[in-house]
């Protein structure tokens, strides 16, 4: 393995990090307009976002890493920008946690919030990138 399959496996990956994102918008949406108690599928659905966000994360930087290492550049002035960016989505990402003794109606308008609020961060760390918004295509 080389740089460039981890790097395909981390632009691979943010498929299934919008797909859990938009499972939780969905469950989170429904939950403020209908009032919801914050069930297990909430819970669940949140959490499953945030981790395969952390992972996301995870091999963003290693792949960072290992091309410094490998090549020599690695450490591009857009690769950090972009690195720094997906650092605050995932710290926004993870905010409903200080929200898990609140009521229920509060916990999914400040957990939506915060989950739409990482999402935008995502896609201006994505912008930040070469080819910008074009990388959204399949």
């Amino acid at each position: 393995m080389d740089p460039s399959d981890l790097f395909r496996i981390h632009s691979d990956f943010r498929w299934l990090v919008v797909l859990l994102a938009l499972i939780a918008l969905l469950r989170l949406v429904v939950g403020v307009v209908r009032r919801d108690a914050f069930d297990r599928f909430a819970v669940i659905s949140l959490r499953a976002y945030t981790i395969a966000l952390d992972i996301q994360f995870l091999i963003g930087v290693i792949f960072i890493i290992w091309s410094e290492i490998d090549t020599g550049s690695g450490f591009t002035r857009h690769r950090i920008e972009h690195a720094v960016v997906m650092l605050i989505a995932v710290i926004v990402a993870h905010l409903p946690e200080r929200w898990k003794a609140s009521s229920a109606p509060t916990r999914y308008r400040n957990t939506l919030l915060a989950a739409i609020g990482s999402l935008l961060i995502i896609f201006a760390g994505v912008i930040l990138l070469p080819g910008g918004s074009a990388r959204w295509e399949f």
